[in-house]
């Protein structure tokens, strides 16, 4: 319908029921018993926009004027009445709409009693004083009268028309018609003219008092139709009802009194009918929701629990089972009807009875309402499963008291299976980790808050919770040169780069030390866009590991006897130095070492003399070197220096001469001392490769022992020839050596008293088959370099003893032993083989020793000497008055002879050395030594030797080393050959 019809409508309709109801009170003595205009208006106001009301408030007005002087009354009157009936509708509706959350539903008795007080109590009364007041002024009727008749009338026609207005208008009707099915009408439509037949039946007798009969259809109306019936029978018995009355019949007749009281008692009779069937219908209406809800409830319940996987048990506060869902047969293999009067505990593991008896005895007795345990109940076919069991009370509807519980059964087997595992291996876990070294870590990153396990804090001295916990306090613990890397190694695995994130770094503890740490991670969280959001992992004490592995690094590029670095390092460092060298454009100095003596001294004094040894010169260099320069041990008794700059070669002899003074001197080892001298090769280098400048320094080490050892030598060009030669020399020695390739010469002994020979002394010569003849001081030092001159010496004993056997029986042969040979154990062996071998008597054989041996260890070395002359032979001590000669020797051990250096002989007609040469004879005297005078080349010579009191005497003066065929010469057949004054041979 078109909305500005509406108003017009509403105003048509108004004018008609208040035209009614003038007409009425012709029957009621001019009192109008029923004013239904004004209900019909807040009918409209109600369900209608507020934007509607203007017109309608307007119709209505003017026809509610109209209506009123109709009535009888003045415009006087009449324009007030219809302003407080237009007024009365307007409040109706506001109240109705603050007091009545939905108008017209009728949800509850006490929606009902807000419904008739906002639109039949409080708008009558509200506006009755005033529209009594104005028909009292007007009609001089009572006042009290007139609030009473327009109260009531007011009242009761808000009753009667707005229940069914607002239903119908709602559309309560048209869902009800639209539902309804054909029994349904009719049966409305016969409760309807059953309350249309008795109301009329009742009103139309006057003997008996049956008025209340009416409310009988109305409440089966009620009952069945609800609010519907209900409006529409008080609709029916005001529209029926109070025009009989009205018109004088009715069980109202039987009251005395006028027509107006008889319609006030119906007044009444028809508010007691409304205040009897709008609450019941409210009741009603109230109670199906409930019984809906419940049924809906009751279904929606009943589905689920036939429907769930969980098991629903319902039971009485004896504990007995009144209900049992349909899911006990996959959880348990029991029916539901299995189950149904039997209790729980009889289900129920013995090891878990006591716990389930105690809970279901508080939940019975009201202690608690609610519970929840986990059990192990017995399955039909015996076996045993976990269920979660929650235990809710449940109350009676009526009375409201506990009387029984619901219990939700949940297999949990698999769950708490899990559990368990996941329990034993957390304690696998956190056994592990408190008996190893590993800690664990939570880093949040949007929080920033790292979590952190006990062992953490233990590895840094940290009890639990004293360490702050974010990661700004966690990085300050890092050492300042793993920071860098711990962080680029984090931004990579949060960027996905590795898989992992894995660091070693060092954290500070506690007591300030540093400890390494192995830390593990993981990203375990990342945003939809893949932003890191959570990492964990796990941190390892290898202080102990990395504290080997610096270990074992450092024995690798370090010595172990000195500390120095070893020749790994010292190369590595070489070719860097040489590198900067180069990109600097200034030199540096590389200085080869090699030790004088040192093997010596090992071999006579035992290994752990020259360790010792080693060590000190190892210290020893230390404390010659600056913090930039380098020392390193290269192996046995070679050292290396690398000076990183240098302003020239005279900078760099200089620090050679200092390691030469430094190592030089005597070494204190347990009281006695021990003497080794260093040879040092000088190189500079500024652009050659390092490799290169190493094999210069070492050419000129060779160099430097070539020339007498404990001095230095720079590297010269030539040196690089010399060394190819002398390689070459030593394998033609080797070669020498296995082939024999060796000859004896032999140089007279003549006894100076009797002019006679009275030995030999054995002189070693070898011709090379491409060089000739080498000088012996040429290979000797070779040899002895090489370990060469110990089969060389054994040799040379072999072939002396042998041709010395051809010789006359008191004619002896000296054979010269180095030092090297002496220390050999086998020295002893080599002279017993050799006497045996030649069968030559041992009083001939004369062993030539220096004083070198005597250095290296004098208690060892006088003990050998006891044990060869123990052989029969004789000792002889040769170059005597060179090197470190000491008087201590010729007490120790009683030589045989002792042999003036040439050096001396030489220069004898010095005095001062004429005086040391008289010496030296004094002291052979009182030793019981012979003196044989080296090196006399002179008559001159030959005459002061004699006249100092040597013994014996050779050198070119007398006869040059002689072949061995060529030895005969000086045998006659009366003896030796006898040189006469003229020191000639007297055949």
């Amino acid at each position: 319908m078109p909305s500005r019809l509406r108003p017009i409508i509403l105003t048509f309709g108004y004018l008609l029921a208040a035209g009614l109801t003038v007409w009425l009170t012709r029957f009621s003595g001019g009192v109008a018993f029923v004013w239904i205009a004004s209900a019909i208006l807040t009918s409209y106001l109600v369900l209608r926009p507020r934007g509607e009301w203007s017109a309608a408030l307007l119709g209505c007005g003017a026809a509610s004027a109209v209506a009123t002087a109709s009535f009888g009354l003045g415009p006087a009157a009449a324009a007030p009445l219809a302003a407080l009936n237009v007024l009365e509708a307007v409040l109706a509706a506001v109240l109705l709409s603050r007091w009545v959350k939905h108008p017209g539903e009728f949800a509850s008795i006490g929606e009902v009693a807000r419904f008739m007080a906002a639109v039949g109590m409080v708008p009558p009364v509200v506006t009755a004083p005033f529209a009594a007041a104005a028909a009292s002024w007007v009609t001089g009727t009572p006042f009290a009268a007139n609030v009473l008749n327009w109260t009531a009338a007011h009242a009761l026609g808000a009753l009667t028309v707005m229940p069914l207005a607002l239903l119908v208008g709602r559309g309560e009707f048209r869902d009800w018609r639209r539902s309804a099915d054909r029994r349904a009408i009719i049966e409305a439509a016969a409760l309807v003219g059953a309350m249309a037949l008795v109301t009329i039946a009742v009103f139309s007798q006057t003997r008996l008092p049956l008025l209340f009969v009416t409310l009988l259809p109305a409440l089966f109306a009620t009952f069945r139709f609800g609010r519907l019936g209900a409006a529409t029978c008080m609709a029916l018995l005001i529209a029926i009802g109070g025009p009989l009355t009205l018109q004088g019949s009715g069980p109202l007749m039987l009251i005395d009194g006028s027509a107006g009281f008889r319609a006030q008692f119906f007044q009444l009779f028809v508010a007691v009918a409304f205040l009897t069937v709008l609450p019941a219908a409210a009741e009603l209406r109230h109670r199906k929701g409930l019984f809906s809800a419940l049924s809906d409830s009751e279904a929606r319940y009943r589905l689920l629990a036939e429907n769930t996987t969980d098991l629903i048990v319902l039971s009485s506060l004896d504990t007995t089972r009144r209900y049992v869902s349909p899911a006990s047969k996959a959880l348990l293999g029991y029916e539901p009807a299995e189950l149904v009067g039997t209790k729980p505990l009889d289900f129920v593991h013995p090891d878990d009875r006591e716990n389930y008896r105690a809970l279901l005895e508080a939940l019975t007795d009201g202690r608690i309402a609610k519970a929840v345990t986990r059990s192990r109940y017995r399955r039909k076919d015996g076996s045993w499963i976990w269920l979660d069991v929650s235990f809710s009370l449940t109350r009676d509807e009526e009375t409201g008291a506990f009387d029984g519980y619901v219990a939700s059964l949940r297999d949990v087997t698999e769950r708490r299976d899990a559990e368990e595992a996941l329990r034993l291996s957390e304690e696998r876990l956190s056994l592990a980790l408190e008996s190893g070294s590993d800690g664990f870590w939570d880093w949040d990153l949007e929080t920033g808050e790292v979590q952190f396990s006990e062992r953490w804090f233990a590895t840094l001295g940290y009890d639990p919770g004293e360490a702050r916990g974010d990661i700004a306090s966690v990085a300050a613990l890092f050492h300042a040169d793993d920071v860098e890397r711990a962080r680029r190694l984090m931004i990579a695995h949060f960027k996905g780069v590795t898989p992992t994130f894995q660091c070693e770094y060092r954290l500070r503890r506690k007591d300030g030390d540093y400890v390494w740490a192995l830390s593990r991670g993981k990203v375990v969280s990342r945003s939809v866009s893949g932003k890191a959001l959570r990492i964990v992992g796990t941190h390892i004490d290898i202080t102990q590991r990395k504290e080997a592995e610096l270990q074992v690094e450092h024995l690798a590029y370090h010595d172990a006897l000195t500390g120095l670095p070893n020749r790994a390092l010292f190369s590595e460092h070489l070719r860097l130095t040489a590198a900067r060298a180069a990109a600097k454009g200034r030199p540096f100095a590389l200085l080869a070492c090699d030790l004088d003596r040192f093997k010596a001294v090992n071999d006579s004094r035992g290994h752990a003399t020259g360790d010792v040894v080693l060590q000190t010169v190892a210290n020893r260099l230390r404390s010659i070197i600056r913090n930039d320069e380098f020392a390193a041990r290269l192996g046995g008794d070679e050292f290396a220096i690398i000076l990183p700059d240098v302003a020239n070669a005279n900078e760099a002899g200089e620090v050679a001469q200092r390691v030469i003074d430094t190592i030089g001197q005597p070494i204190d080892i347990d009281g006695q001392s021990a003497i080794v001298g260093v040879s040092v090769g000088v190189a500079l280098g500024m652009g050659d490769p390092a490799d290169q400048i190493f094999r210069n320094a070492d050419l000129a080490l060779y160099d430097a022992k070539a020339e007498g050892r404990s001095a230095y030598r720079h590297f010269e060009a030539g040196m690089d020839a010399a060394f190819t030669a002398r390689n070459a020399l030593e394998i033609d020695l080797r070669e020498a050596v296995q082939e024999q390739a060796f000859t004896l010469r032999y140089q007279p002994i003549v006894n100076l008293s009797s002019g006679r020979v009275c030995g030999f002394e054995a002189l070693l010569r070898w011709r090379n088959p491409r060089w000739g003849w080498i000088s012996p001081a040429d290979f000797v030092p070779l040899a002895e370099e090489s370990g060469l001159i110990v089969p060389i010496g054994e040799w040379t004993l072999m072939q002396a003893c042998a041709e010395a056997t051809r010789w006359p029986s008191d004619v002896t042969v000296a054979v010269n032993i180095s030092a090297i040979h002496f220390q050999q154990a086998s020295l002893e062996l080599s002279v017993r083989a050799a006497l045996d071998a030649s069968g030559l008597a041992p009083e001939r054989l004369e062993l030539e020793i220096t004083e070198t041996v005597l250095m290296q260890n004098t208690t060892l070395a006088v003990s050998s000497l006891m044990r060869l002359r123990a052989l029969g032979i004789r000792i002889a001590l040769d170059d005597f008055g060179t090197g470190y000669s000491s008087l201590s020797y010729l007490r120790r051990f009683p030589f045989n002879k002792i042999k003036i250096d040439r050096s001396f002989i030489v220069e004898i007609g010095d005095p001062e050395v004429a005086a040391i040469v008289r010496a030296i004879v004094g002291l052979a005297e009182r030793s019981g030594a012979s003196i044989t005078a080296e090196g006399v080349e002179t008559e001159c010579q030959l005459d002061r030797v004699r006249q100092e009191g040597c013994t014996e005497a050779q050198g070119f003066h007398f006869s040059e080393a002689l072949p061995s065929e060529e030895v005969g010469r000086f045998f006659t057949r009366d003896g030796l050959t006898v040189f006469d004054d003229r020191r000639r041979a007297v055949p």
